[in-house]
């Protein structure tokens, strides 16, 4: 038969296993729950739903890269437009003219001149300025003598 020493001593050991038993289990607990809350995030991240939130935002993110790069592009080729017709304006016969320049043409057969020796003494030319056009007569010609 137990002596009361017995079993207070069994009583004061069946606690103290009670209490590891418990903590253990806690500890347990706590770890099983941590580890389904870990999983159920993941699981959330690969739902469908959450995959095309994602690809979603991705579009929006390489739109408005693609939205920036063209406004970029079509900046700089207004810029290379306003070049290009700037020196085209500055070609142009018209504006050649009225900065005092002339188109020379020979009557008789709208030959462009470009020398002197395209024309005679006699020879009628028409001249093209600015405002209107003239006919002149070549009286006399000199001829450049590198030319």
């Amino acid at each position: 038969m137990a002596t009361p020493y017995d079993v207070m001593t069994l009583l004061a050991t069946v606690r103290e296993l009670r209490g590891q038993m418990a903590a253990a289990l806690q500890d347990q607990l706590t770890e099983r729950r941590a580890r389904l809350q870990n999983e159920a995030r993941t699981l959330r991240l690969l739902t469908p739903q959450r995959q095309i939130e994602r690809l979603r935002q991705k579009l929006d993110d390489q739109t408005a890269r693609m939205a920036g790069a063209l406004r970029n592009t079509a900046r700089q080729e207004r810029q290379r437009l306003v070049g290009l017709n700037a020196r085209l304006q500055a070609a142009s016969p018209q504006n050649l003219l009225a900065r005092g320049y002339a188109i020379v043409e020979r009557d008789a057969d709208g030959l462009r001149m470009n020398s002197a020796q395209q024309a005679a003494p006699g020879t009628t030319l028409r001249v093209t300025l600015h405002d209107g056009t003239l006919k002149a007569t070549v009286k006399e010609r000199a001829l450049r003598p590198d030319a």
